[in-house]
């Protein structure tokens, strides 16, 4: 339902004379199932947007996007206050992932 909320959001908020369609980021692999919820973009980059129901849950599915795709920015809507934080993946060379946190309501 957070996910669908967040979505219908995301249309309403673009522009109403142009047709929007929205994306995700899935990884069908062996053992190794991933979806990211939102793909979208800003200033040329490209931003996940991973989507939470409640203030807790792992993002696992995101930090493997961003570490195949070389992303460094994110954004997280759940039940949180606004707020960010960054990640320091280990698993590729210690590069720093910076993630946004917006709660769903301000969606």
């Amino acid at each position: 339902m957070a996910e669908m909320v967040v979505g219908l959001e995301m249309l309403h908020n673009m522009s109403p004379n142009i047709r929007h369609d929205l994306y995700y980021w899935v990884r069908h692999a062996k053992n190794s199932e991933a979806e990211v919820d939102y793909i979208s973009n800003h200033l040329q980059v490209v931003v996940p947007i991973e989507v939470k129901a409640d203030s807790q849950g792992g993002m696992k599915s995101l930090w493997a996007l961003m570490r195949e795709r070389k992303l460094h920015y994110a954004i997280r809507c759940s039940m949180e206050n606004f707020g960010k934080f960054d990640y320091v993946d280990k698993e590729d060379n210690n590069d720093v992932r910076h993630v946004r946190i917006c709660p769903i309501y301000a969606i």
